[in-house]
Formats: C-alpha cells, structure tokens, sequence
C-alpha cells in the first residue's frame, strides 16, 4: 500500500515491517537498513494518500508519518 503516498518506506518496527514480508518455508528475509531522509515533513494522520506532494510542495526531502502520535513510525523518503 501506499498510505503516505509514493516513495520507498521504512519502518522502525520489525513486526511492521515483517508483515509485508513474505514468508518462505518458515523464513522471513528482511533487509536492516539506515537511512538518511533529510529534511522531513511530519505527519500523525492514520493515512494521507497525498503526504509525499505535501512534503514536495514545502520543500522536505521525506514523510515522517506516526499514526495518531504513538507510532509505529514510518519513514517514506522520496524520489
């Protein structure tokens, strides 16, 4: 899906990150990345389809998108 809009996303969450995940005779393959995501446009909203033209329009290089402020976070950086 594509909650916060388009751009490559990262959590800081396993369990989040795990249930996109698919599972390969009882194998999760997952990638451990850091990410730099520059300048962020912050958001809590449970989804906002149109974050990443939000972020664009004022200039931020990424989403920092925390569902109702208790997270788990997401990290969408764009393009």
């Amino acid at each position: 899906g594509a909650r916060f809009g388009q751009g490559a996303y990262f959590a800081e969450d396993l369990d989040k990150s795990r249930s996109y995940a698919r599972c390969a005779d009882g194998v999760y393959h997952l990638l451990l990345c850091r990410v730099t995501c520059g300048d962020f446009w912050y958001t809590e909203e449970r989804s906002q389809y149109n974050a990443h033209n939000l972020a664009r329009e004022a200039g931020k290089h990424s989403v920092l998108a925390n569902p109702k402020g208790s997270g788990p976070r997401e990290f969408i950086c764009l393009d």
